[in-house]
């Protein structure tokens, strides 16, 4: 999955402008994305929600130009709001990636209606506070628990198409985001896909005490966390560096298969 973010306060490598959103999509299908995921509001640690209308203006403009331009691509609309979700299935969008969980009806119903696929993420309070002292008695089963019960109601309610994610960096510790990757095949209980998203987030710059360093400089541990989860066979991997992230999986491919 790679990312496209429209957002002026995204941590990484965000497109504001329409031609070069566009381009930026050239640039993941030529990298062989299986998904696009687009995200029009920052859920960076901090971060201010926005507003319906604002969130629209910013998405509506790309997505009038995914079927023309783009009509064999498979694109995932990251919002936790059901008008904006319902304005991407109108746009063609195929999945609705979630960060609040599915936790709101409004969204599962818009969703079932559209005969969707979502992502059902785990977020502890929201991006603007999640950073704020995050507290677990055990990380990976409450998140475990949390998954389990959300993936529940949706099937309950007619939503088959679903995809778990743990949510790293979204309410947690650097110790929590290391706990739930080590621990990512317990996940596979739940026999739902799994989407993991660990891109150049803050939690790399710790396992090497570089408190300083920035998202232009966490390629090499995005790679290490990415290839350990491919290797507990997740299914889904979000990251900016589509290229990068296939070749690393290529020599390991290469290597197991010697």
């Amino acid at each position: 999955m790679g990312i496209l973010n429209i957002t002026p306060d995204s941590f990484f490598n965000s497109t504001t402008h329409l031609p070069d959103t566009l381009n930026q999509i050239e640039k993941l299908k030529r990298e062989k994305a299986d998904i696009i995921d687009i995200g029009a509001e920052s859920s960076r640690p901090g971060a201010k929600p926005l507003s319906i209308n604002e969130e629209k203006q910013r998405l509506e403009p790309i997505l009038k130009k995914l079927a023309v331009n783009f009509p064999n691509l498979f694109f995932s609309l990251d919002t936790y709001k059901p008008e904006i979700a319902e304005m991407g299935f109108f746009y063609g969008i195929s999945m609705i990636n979630d960060i609040t969980g599915l936790q709101n009806k409004d969204m599962r119903t818009v969703i079932k209606k559209n005969k969707g696929s979502a992502c059902i993420m785990h977020m502890q309070h929201t991006p603007e506070t999640m950073q704020n002292n995050p507290t677990y008695s055990n990380v990976t089963k409450e998140v475990f628990d949390f998954l389990k019960n959300q993936t529940m109601i949706a099937k309950n309610e007619g939503i088959s198409n679903l995809v778990i994610d743990p949510g790293i960096g979204f309410g947690k510790t650097p110790h929590h985001n290391l706990e739930l990757i080590k621990n990512i095949d317990q996940f596979k209980k739940l026999n739902t896909p799994i989407l993991l998203g660990v891109s150049r987030k803050s939690f790399i710059s710790h396992t090497y005490k570089e408190s300083t360093e920035t998202a232009q400089d966490r390629l090499s541990g995005t790679i290490a966390a990415c290839l350990y989860a491919y290797l507990k066979k997740v299914d889904i991997l979000r990251v900016h560096d589509v290229q990068e992230i296939k070749k690393a999986m290529t020599t390991l491919n290469a290597i197991e298969n010697a």
